[in-house]
Order: C-alpha cells, then sequence, then structure tokens
C-alpha cells in the first residue's frame, strides 16, 4: 500500500449515501473494488453531512474554478488566455519550490490536507520519491481526483477529517496546506491536530494562502463578505476565516519565503511570477 497501513472506516448510516459511495467502503485495510479497478479512494473517517461543500462547489463554479479531466491532468500549467492564467503561473512556481525543499529534507511520507481535485498531490507524487497521500471532504472532487490521477503508483486519495477522534494515527514527514487554512475557524486546533501527525522533526508547510496582522484581518474579513456577496453566495463569507500571524504565532512558525518590494522587484527581473502569500513552516520538535 504505498507504505501507508489505511483504516477505513463505514458510514453510520449507509443508506444515506449514494451507492456509487458506499462501494467505496471495503473491510478494513482491504482497497475498495469497483466493477471495473481497485479504487484509490480510501475512508478514513466517516462522511456526514456537508452543506459547506455544496456551497463551495458552487462558488467554484461560479468563478470558473471547477476543471474537466483533461484541464486538470495539465495543471499547473494552463493556456495564457485561461482566466486564472496569473494565479496558476504563481501556484506552478510554488509548486515547484515546494518540490525542491521537500527532496532536500528527504520527504518519504506527505500529505496533503485540503487536497481538493488532487493536481497538487499528483504533482507531489510524480517529482518525489515519496508516498503522497491527498486527503479532503469533498466526495465529488476526490472522486475526480480518483478518474484523473489514480494510476500514480506512489499517491493515495482518502475521505477523512483530521479532527475527527476516529482519524487514524497516520505519522508524516511532512505536512501541506496549499491555499485551504482560511476554510479553518479555529487554526489552533487544525495545528495542533496536524503536528500530532507528524513524526518528530516533521514539518507543516502553509503556502498560497493570505496571512494577515491583527490589524488587517477584520478588512480582508470584509473584502470577502463583499466579494461573496456580488458572486451571488454572501452565505459563503460566513466559512471563509481570514488567517492572522496572532494565531500562527504560538507555534512559532518559520519563514521559507516572505513577499516583500525586493521580492517583487527580484520576481520581475527574473521573468518568475511574484508570489503574493507567504511561505510559512511550523517543525514538530525532536523527542
Amino acid at each position: 500500500m504505498n507504505g501507508f497501513t489505511w483504516i477505513c472506516a463505514r458510514p453510520n448510516n449507509e443508506s444515506s449515501v449514494p451507492l456509487s459511495h458506499r462501494i467505496g467502503f471495503p473491510p478494513l485495510g482491504v482497497k475498495a473494488v469497483t466493477a471495473n479497478k481497485t479504487s484509490k479512494l480510501v475512508w478514513l473517517t466517516s462522511p456526514g453531512t456537508a452543506p459547506f461543500f455544496d456551497l463551495y462547489h458552487a462558488v467554484r463554479e461560479a468563478e470558473g474554478r471547477v476543471q474537466s479531466p483533461e484541464s486538470l491532468r495539465s495543471l499547473p500549467s494552463v493556456q495564457t488566455d485561461h482566466p486564472h492564467f496569473q494565479e496558476w503561473r504563481i501556484r506552478a512556481e510554488s509548486a515547484r519550490l515546494l518540490v525542491a525543499d521537500l527532496k532536500s529534507r528527504c520527504a518519504k511520507r506527505v500529505l496533503e490536507l485540503g487536497c481538493g481535485n488532487g493536481w497538487l498531490s499528483f504533482y507531489l507524487a510524480q517529482h518525489l520519491e515519496a508516498s503522497v497521500c491527498g486527503l479532503d471532504q469533498s466526495i465529488p472532487e476526490l472522486e475526480m481526483a480518483v478518474q484523473v490521477f489514480g494510476e500514480q503508483p506512489n499517491l493515495q486519495f482518502a475521505y477523512g477529517d483530521v479532527l475527527d477522534p476516529q482519524f487514524p494515527n497516520q505519522s508524516y514527514d511532512q505536512i501541506v496546506l496549499a491555499s485551504c487554512i482560511q476554510y479553518f475557524s479555529d487554526k489552533a486546533q487544525l495545528l495542533g491536530a496536524l503536528l500530532a501527525l507528524l513524526a518528530p522533526g516533521g514539518q507543516i508547510h502553509l503556502i498560497d494562502s493570505p496571512v494577515y496582522t491583527l490589524d488587517e484581518r477584520p478588512k480582508a474579513k470584509a473584502r470577502s463578505k463583499a466579494y461573496y456577496a456580488e458572486l451571488g453566495f454572501p452565505e459563503m463569507a460566513d466559512h471563509y476565516h481570514p488567517c492572522s500571524l496572532h494565531e500562527l504565532a504560538p507555534f512559532q512558525p518559520q519563514y521559507r519565503y516572505r513577499p516583500s518590494r525586493l521580492q517583487r522587484f527580484l520576481a520581475r527581473l527574473s521573468g518568475k511570477p511574484f508570489r503574493p502569500f507567504p511561505w510559512l513552516v511550523l517543525e514538530r520538535e525532536h523527542d
């Protein structure tokens, strides 16, 4: 199983889960078998009702961010006329630098929390000699990830909630959160749970997400509220929780990259995209 010991949980009420999802619940430690092949999707906690994800997918559709299988395979590369071309240039550069960093640390077991459609997990699996797990709670996006990237031998996709007491006590040496920490309201609870999953000396990487000072945070919240109202989904603002340095401070984050005017100038000179968000690393101390 590519270095992972998988523990699969059944839902409390299987009848409430669509059949296409129910066949994904194998006996403990066994991969799910579909009609034509072995599935790469495993279940680490029982799925519950998740109205947030229905709203989230509707927002992504409105933003033009839902990918076809063909476009998903090519990420992070997109055509220059793509509506989010500049954003994907930034994501591609972040992914390239992340791979270089994880290679230098000889990463062997990598977890991406909030993997969504799986493009970054796949990118990491392609470029690292490591077992990679893409974890999310969005079943449609996980199914897409399995469909598109499921044949990558060192990559596994899993449904699971790291805040659920049922979540198995796995151990990873690197955990990546790319553009997702803002969807967690309690950063301390989340990071505490993730640190417990790290091997001694392991690291959590926060990338491609804005991080604000306490003074900046209310303004960021107001901007997101106005943005989602204009988009037609005002309720989404209740699920968007801008991350502040104050919330991260107890975990002693270290900057791997810090945006600045100098960084903007250097990016312009090199022809590379300027990355507007910091790359922060939290480390679990050695026992």
